[in-house]
This record gives C-alpha cells, sequence and structure tokens, in this order.
C-alpha cells in the first residue's frame, strides 16, 4: 500500500488559519504486507498567528489479509510559537489512531502523537485520541473553554498525557477525562463540574505545589493507576 501525503500548513508574520472543514489523511490498505502509515498533520504560524480548526483525523493503513500489522497514523501538531493568549483553537475531533491488524493475527499500528504547543480554547466538547496503541497526548501550554463550560476527553491508549499548562484557569473546562499509560500533571487543573477521570495503567503523577480542584458540591472524580503526588 501507498502512504497516505501529508498535510502541512504554515504561515508567517502574524498569519492565520482557520479551518471550518475536516482534515484527514488514510494509509493505503495492504493485503501481503504492513499497512501504509497515515500522512501527518502539520499546522504551524508565527509572529501572533492564531490557529482554529475542525477535526482532524490521521489513520494507519489496515492488513485486509489473514495475518498481519495495520500502519501508523501520522502525527498532528498544532504550533503558533506565541505564548500569550490562547490562540489555539479547537472545534473538532483529533484523532490518530492506527490501521487494524489481520483477521486472524498481528498488531495494530501505532496511534500517533497529538502535540498541542501553545494556548488552547476548546471551541466545543472535544475528545482526542490515539486509539488503543502508542500515541503520546501533549499540552504543552494552558487549556480553557471559550464562552461556557466545555468537556475534554482524552484516550492515548498505551501512549501518556500530559498537561503542561494551567487547566481551566481563566474558563474553567466542565469535566476532564484522561486515560493514558502516565498521566503528567504538571500545573494545576480546574473544573467546574463534578467529574475529573484520570485512568492510568502506570502512574499519575502531579506536580509539587500543585492541584485538582471540582467547584460542584459533590466531587466524584476519580484517579486510577499508582498515584505519584511530588512534593519535592
Amino acid at each position: 500500500g501507498t502512504a497516505s501525503g501529508a498535510i502541512d500548513i504554515d504561515t508567517s508574520s502574524n498569519g492565520t488559519v482557520n479551518i471550518v472543514g475536516n482534515l484527514t489523511t488514510t494509509g493505503a490498505a495492504h493485503d501481503d504486507n504492513t499497512g501504509s502509515a497515515g500522512g501527518a498533520v502539520n499546522i504551524d504560524t508565527s509572529g501572533s498567528g492564531t490557529i482554529a480548526v475542525g477535526a482532524i483525523t490521521t489513520t494507519g493503513g489496515a492488513y485486509t489479509g489473514a495475518s498481519g500489522n495495520g500502519g501508523a497514523a501520522g502525527l498532528i501538531t498544532l504550533n503558533t510559537g506565541v505564548t500569550g493568549p490562547p490562540n489555539i483553537t479547537l472545534n473538532g475531533t483529533l484523532s490518530a489512531i492506527g490501521g487494524a491488524k489481520g483477521a486472524s493475527g498481528g498488531t495494530q499500528g501505532a496511534g500517533g502523537a497529538i502535540t498541542i504547543s501553545d494556548p488552547a480554547l476548546l471551541g466545543g466538547n472535544i475528545a482526542i485520541t490515539t486509539g488503543d496503541t502508542a500515541g503520546n497526548i501533549l499540552f504543552s501550554s494552558t487549556v480553557n473553554s471559550v464562552t461556557s463550560t466545555r468537556t475534554l476527553t482524552l484516550t492515548a491508549g498505551t501512549g501518556d498525557v500530559t498537561f503542561n499548562g494551567i487547566v481551566g484557569g481563566t474558563l474553567a473546562l466542565s469535566t476532564l477525562t484522561a486515560s493514558g499509560a502516565n498521566i503528567d500533571i504538571n500545573e494545576s487543573i480546574t473544573t467546574l463540574g463534578a467529574l475529573v477521570d484520570l485512568d492510568a495503567t502506570t502512574s499519575v503523577d502531579l506536580a509539587s505545589g500543585k492541584s485538582i480542584t471540582t467547584m460542584a458540591a459533590v466531587n466524584t472524580g476519580t484517579i486510577s493507576g499508582a498515584i505519584d503526588i511530588d512534593t519535592s
């Protein structure tokens, strides 16, 4: 099979990217070899540029024979290079899932890493997934709702989920659900709803001096996996 082409959108000097429709890459299916890789999606601005996107999907090609491996999904990277006000708006699902294995054996393709490099706003209830296999999800900066509370659901399979910026510090989320091998929380999280559900197969690591706060009267939040509260 043939790997799908990548999507690379670059602007310079205060450029703005506003994508209302969907972006999709899919690796070709294969019946006598590994499914092909899905193309990466990279959107990059500079200066004081902003990015707004709908759904983005990268999918590895399936193995259509009896026993063989699916192809890897492409990476998804959104980057403005600006550390100021929120300038990446998410209006749709981000999905990077590996291709299916053969009917009688093989391995599903690896999920693609999803990176949100700068302050992000949730324009709706957002799901981000790399499927059941490897593929990390990284928020390098802050995450907030737009004008009303939004839900955020993250599924990283055997990959990790990392928050390097404050979540809900300006406009709180409604609920936060995250699953993966490790969940690393390096800044505080605030939700207006009662649910913060962190499901890690290995560990949940909350950095020293940081907190997870739910504003609802009843806190039904759950955390699973080994808990590492860093007080060093």
